[in-house]
């Protein structure tokens, strides 16, 4: 009789360890499998992208660069980001001049850039790069924008309406409203272009958009001419 005890007793603990064991496993494995699945962005690994796309700027080293950036939003970022930045947008013109005449690379790497870096210069320097990028190649905004909008912060805004300082214009009483006003109606037109069917909605959206600006930039100006 003491026997039989034992022995149930003894397969009951074996079964109990098998299990524990099992369930530490499943546990280890979750662990190891939720580290893999994490989207991490290396500020340090991009600004080497850049760095060799400078020295030779080529398909390769552009799909390189966007590879470097997540489709979404990271999960944690690492590196210095500061640095690759100030390199990215200040100290690289080919690859502002690549991103503004539409590099299909390029130009993505530069919406993925947007909806994460935080609100500041850089962010202020990406948005007219796209704005630009939009003058030029409005189709390949458009399909950009549509793939990317989804991952924006609540914050963020689709990048129409960003002009740049302009000296000559500026300095002139209205001369940055009425300036704007003849850049939206190009970045208007230039959306006008696009007939493709999965990008009309978008691009009436983003007319609209350009359409209000104006609409209060002119009645601004008529306020001030009959005050």
């Amino acid at each position: 009789m003491m026997l039989d005890f034992i022995k149930a007793l003894s397969k009951l603990l074996l079964t109990s360890f098998f299990l524990l064991l099992i369930s530490d496993l499943m546990i280890a494995q979750a662990g190891a499998g939720g580290a893999q699945d994490a989207i991490i962005l290396d500020w340090d690994k991009l600004r080497s992208a850049v760095q060799r796309y400078n020295l030779k700027p080529n398909e390769d080293n552009a799909r390189a660069i966007l590879e470097s950036i997540p489709e979404k939003m990271p999960d944690k970022q690492v590196g210095d980001d500061e640095r690759a930045l100030d390199y990215m947008l200040d100290k690289s013109p080919i690859i502002k001049k690549q991103i503004e005449s539409g590099n299909e690379y390029l130009a993505e790497a530069a919406f993925r850039m947007y909806f994460i870096v935080l609100p500041g210069d850089a962010l202020e320097e990406l948005t007219l790069m796209l704005c630009k990028m939009l003058e030029k190649k409005p189709e390949l905004y458009l399909s950009l924008l549509k793939k990317y909008k989804p991952q924006f912060p609540w914050y963020l805004e689709y990048p129409l309406l960003m002009t740049e300082f302009d000296e000559k214009f500026d300095a002139e009483p209205d001369g940055r409203i009425r300036r704007d006003i003849k850049i939206y109606r190009r970045r208007i037109k230039a959306l006008e272009t696009v007939d493709c069917p999965i990008y009309l909605d978008l691009r009436n959206e983003c007319i609209k958009i350009l359409e209000k600006e104006i609409s209060l930039f002119e009645s601004k100006l008529k306020i001030e001419l009959t005050s």
